[in-house]
């Protein structure tokens, strides 16, 4: 309710392209330095997909099975070069970002 009062009241809510980066930002960093609080930034009915070894996709559900696999994977000994950040508005309220990464 306090952010639909914001809007009545003539605050608009930052641009996609300022979502998208600040997220980006955060979510690489927690990814890098402290993979174990990652699983933060998803909900139970949240899905992530990574391959496995052998090319097949596993698909992850719940905040347990993601942060099992994310610590799994050992994501903190890894740099990461963001190529690109693209984001939208998306339904109500929300916003989609796209990363490239290598």
């Amino acid at each position: 309710m306090a952010s639909t009062q914001q809007v009545e009241a003539g605050i608009t809510a930052p641009a996609p392209d300022v979502v998208g980066n600040a997220f980006v930002d955060q979510y690489y960093l927690i990814l890098h330095k402290y993979p174990e609080l990652l699983h933060r930034f998803y909900h139970d009915s949240s899905k992530i997909g990574r391959p496995e070894e052998n090319g097949i996709m596993s698909i992850k559900t719940t905040m347990q099975s993601i942060n099992e696999k994310t610590l799994a994977l050992g994501y903190g000994e890894f740099t990461t070069k963001i190529t690109s950040v693209d984001a939208q508005d998306s339904h109500n309220g929300g916003v989609v970002v796209l990363v490239t990464v290598y």
